[in-house]
């Protein structure tokens, strides 16, 4: 038997009063859900109609923000009528889109899964978020799907009800479960900027925040409003606000966690000299696919034509491997060319630095090698007989080999790849 909702989220007061429910975190919740319905189905995908909206989904704990409140209605709306305001900077990813299709041909509608939720505007209707799961489900072909109703209850005017709507997109995609698509703080970052230079072009003032009447309050201003560009309180409310510090919290000791709200602070207090955060590229998908067809790299293998054996190495860790690799090429009597990839996709800083330290301990290996042979040459070798191995400068040691990057920052680098002409950050 269904225990009531009162027994999950807590008691009404009155009919009127809404269930004060916790945002979706961690299983524990689902969990909790999952014990109190004991039938709990993936609903068949019938294009003809919209999915049977379940009990449990009408449970699901749903975030808020200030001035967008959910109904507690989740209903069948055509997706004819629904217009379209992406939250995220970059476009919808297609890739996710198939995932998504393949997964409801395949397993249904979870009903576990929050819908995509939308908003009536001045008699039209917004989509807040789900993005790729409205993308999805038209292509297979339904008319009709399910959504969540929340209502607009802040101030009449565009720009407003955009920030507001991209506010709760953020705090959604923040608390996703799978199949959502959830963003990298990079693309995080990147909304925000776009959101400060949309409203410096609106109003002439770059602003995240407005006051009660929604006039802009200024970026890096005090709450006396003078200028402050070290003042990050700006910053630090939005966060807070859209749900980025429920899972990046810097208090909570992690250091992966605090780097990646330093780096999203600096990224956003940045925005007028930069433009847009340096959007990465993964090594990956298509990127990847292109690379290991190419003639220049053919991984892992030697090219006969070129007189070069190649091979792919990630920039942290791989010191000792590329140079075991240099090494064994000129045994060979051939040249090595190295191709080198980063995984980091959040720091673009990260990218150079790790090159640089990847480069710099190789060359000590390397140095490191020549003068132990010098030492054997010393100490066993009759001194007529001597002669010494020259242990070369860095810039020396980079002419032995081929140094090529996958080229990964959209705004630095053009094409798939790039070639080092000399050794980064020589000194």
């Amino acid at each position: 038997m269904q225990k009531p909702l009162e027994n999950l989220f807590g008691k009404k007061k009155n009919k009127n009063d809404k269930f004060e429910v916790q945002e979706i975190t961690d299983e524990k919740v689902i969990d909790q859900l999952e014990q109190n319905y004991n039938t709990i189905t993936n609903v068949k995908v019938d294009i003809n109609k919209a999915p049977k909206i379940q009990d449990i989904t009408r449970v699901l704990p749903r975030p808020e923000v200030k001035n967008l409140i959910f109904t507690h209605r989740t209903i069948s709306l055509p997706l004819d009528v629904i217009n379209l305001k992406q939250v995220r900077v970059a476009d919808v990813n297609p890739a996710h889109v198939a995932q998504i299709e393949r997964y409801m041909q395949k397993n249904g509608v979870d009903p576990k899964e929050l819908p995509p939720a939308v908003v009536k505007f001045q008699g039209k209707w917004y989509l807040i978020n789900g993005h790729h799961t409205y993308e999805a489900v038209k292509n297979i072909g339904f008319k009709e799907f399910n959504f969540d109703i929340y209502e607009y209850t802040g101030i009449e005017q565009w720009h407003i009800f955009v920030h507001t709507l991209r506010s709760l997109g953020r705090r959604i995609n923040l608390t996703a479960r799978p199949p959502e698509l959830q963003q990298r703080p990079i693309d995080i970052a990147n909304g925000y900027i776009k959101e400060l230079v949309e409203n410096e072009k609106r109003t002439g003032i770059a602003h995240l925040l407005t006051d009660k009447k929604g006039n802009p309050i200024p970026f890096f201003c005090t709450n006396n409003m003078k200028y402050d560009p070290n003042n990050l309180d700006h910053i630090d409310i939005v966060l807070e606000r859209d749900g980025f510090t429920d899972r990046y919290d810097p208090q909570w000791g992690s250091c992966g966690k605090k780097s990646v709200y330093t780096n999203m602070r600096k990224w956003i207090s940045n925005w007028g000299s930069v433009g847009t955060v340096s959007d990465i590229t993964p090594f990956s998908g298509d990127l990847k696919a292109r690379l290991e067809k190419s003639k220049f790299f053919k991984l892992k293998t030697s090219d006969g034509l070129q007189g070069h054996i190649v091979d792919l190495y990630h920039t942290t860790g791989a010191a000792q491997k590329i140079f075991c690799y240099i090494v064994g090429a000129m045994e060979d009597g051939q040249k090595a060319r190295i191709l080198v990839h980063n995984a980091e996709l959040d720091d673009p800083d990260r990218h150079e630095r790790d090159e640089k330290k990847v480069l710099e301990d190789v060359y000590k290996m390397w140095r490191g090698a020549m003068i132990g042979q010098n030492m054997l040459i010393k100490n066993n070798e009759e001194e007529r007989h001597q002669h010494f191995v020259h242990t070369y400068s860095r810039e020396e040691f980079f002419q032995l080999f081929e140094w090529y990057v996958v080229a990964q920052l959209q705004d630095k680098h053009k094409g798939d790849y790039f070639k080092r002409e000399k050794f980064l950050f020589d000194e």
